[in-house]
Parts: C-alpha cells; structure tokens; sequence
C-alpha cells in the first residue's frame, strides 16, 4: 500500500508525522507508516522554499514530492497548469482543464490510503482530484472525488462506493482506503468519522500514470492544500 521517515530539501528537514503532529496538536503515531510514504505535496511548501519563489497567482509547473520518492507532479504545459493561491496555501485548479502527472503509478495491484485537505471552488458533478491515464474499464481507471456536489466516491470504475457529504464551499479533509483482497475492500472518512464502506478487494489492474487534478476526463474546480 502506499502511505521515509523525512526528507531534506534546501537545507531543510521536512518530517512526515511531525508535520501532521503539528497540525492535529496531538501524537499521531505515524512515524511506524511514514516508510511506506509515496507521495506527498503541499500547498504552503509547493517549490521546497516554503513559497518563497512564489507570488500569489502564478502558475506552477512542478510541484514538489516530500515523500523520498521524487514523484513530483508535472506539468509543462502552460494552459493546463493551477496557479498558486496564497490567501489559501494552495494550487488552485479551474475545473476546464488543469492537471498533473507524477510520472508513476502508485495505486495499481496495491492496497493504499489516500488523505486529501481541499476546498472546492464549485458544485459541479464529476468533480473529481486523482485519477489516472489509461483505458477505461472496470478495476482500470481510479478516481476519487466528488460524483455530485453532495456525494464522494472512492471509485475503481464499475467498483465503487458512495456516499453523501456537505456541499461545496468548505475545507474538508478525506481519506480514502482500499484493502486489496478483502472484503469490505473500500473505505471513505470524510472530516474524521468513516462515512462508508463495502465492495471487494479486486485490485486495479491498468498502469497509467496517477494525476492530480482530474479523473483523466474530468477535472477538478477548486483549491488542493495537501495530498
């Protein structure tokens, strides 16, 4: 599944369960998962300089992997890249078309848990921020999001569950997890209480490269702070 210890960058020291210590105010206990970490971005440190390099609304092309796995999400095309919300601490995608790759896939023939910190911008259908390439087809193409403005959905196509949530306009933390081989296989939490579960452990079988942003054909409108 996918969830080091710490990575140093610019001179400094970024330490996983330190990080969300930090935020929680509380011992999480996450140093015994943080080997298995694969990727990790953040909104207040998107180019390794805590933002230094930035200047609110600009477009990002790279944002940077605190995992140790040097799976940063890339983006070179210019049309197609968020822009840096500072008011936020976030990337800011506009729903028609913005997106990036990690170069890899993380999530195919593997369990894994998925944490998202994100406000959206709109309460269009199909609203959704990970996904991957590749054809579509049941158990071939992840995508985790907002199926509705009221509804989020842990989906493998055509091997999905979902459940209802608030309506957009808020920051809301989810997390995902999908136990391969087990049954039930899918978990969703949204805000803290576990919300939903069901399916079975069938893993996914494409390889596509995982974006950020989009579903592959639909794309996310709204501010992510941390993945």
């Amino acid at each position: 599944g996918f969830l080091l210890m710490s990575i140093t960058m610019f001179g400094n020291t970024i330490d996983f369960s330190d990080t969300v210590d930090q935020h929680v105010l509380f011992n999480s206990n996450l140093d015994s998962i943080e080997t298995n970490l694969k990727f990790w971005v953040m909104g207040d440190n998107i180019d390794g300089q805590n933002n230094s390099t930035l200047t609110n609304g600009q477009s990002i092309a790279q944002w940077n992997d605190y995992s140790g796995s040097t799976n940063n999400a890339l983006q070179n095309t210019a049309n197609n890249q968020g822009i840096y919300n500072h008011t936020l601490s976030s990337i800011r995608f506009d729903g028609p078309n913005d997106f990036y790759s990690i170069g890899t896939n993380i999530t195919t023939n593997s369990s894994y848990t998925f944490f998202i910190v994100e406000k959206r911008a709109a309460g269009k259908a199909q609203n959704y921020y990970f996904g991957q390439t590749g054809s579509a087809g049941r158990d071939k193409m992840i995508h985790l999001g907002y199926r509705t403005d009221s509804s989020i959905t842990l989906a493998h196509f055509s091997n999905d569950i979902t459940t209802d949530v608030r309506n957009h306009g808020n920051v809301d933390l989810a997390v995902f997890r999908f136990k391969r081989s087990e049954s039930p296989s899918h978990f969703i939490n949204f805000n803290g209480p576990l919300l939903d579960s069901g399916q079975s452990g069938t893993a996914l079988t494409n390889n596509g490269y995982n974006i950020v942003g989009s579903s592959f054909e639909n794309f996310y409108n709204g501010n992510i702070m941390e993945i």
